[in-house]
């Protein structure tokens, strides 16, 4: 079970029309990535950035982004299925 506490990794989400949303905290794992930020609308083709501190910038594509509602004393989420694209 992931809880808001856990999102650690900042980033940023780029939609398929440019526009950006910077500051977005994420618990990011090879094939997903879950945020509690549900105000914004992530869809499939939207990018994700993730700068890590070394300087690194990892991007992957959204494949699937699905809303999960408040469950069982979980927060309502996002379940982003993503592909990496660059390193």
């Amino acid at each position: 079970m992931i809880l808001p506490c856990m999102a650690k990794d900042i980033v940023t989400l780029v939609k398929e029309n440019g526009e950006k949303f910077e500051g977005i905290k994420s618990v990011i794992s090879t094939q997903r990535i879950i945020t509690f930020e549900i105000d914004l609308n992530i869809e499939p083709k939207d990018t994700i950035i993730h700068e890590l501190a070394s300087g690194t910038v990892n991007t992957y594509l959204v494949i699937d982004s699905e809303r999960i509602p408040k469950l069982d004393g979980v927060d309502a989420h996002y379940q982003l299925l993503i592909r990496k694209i660059a390193a």
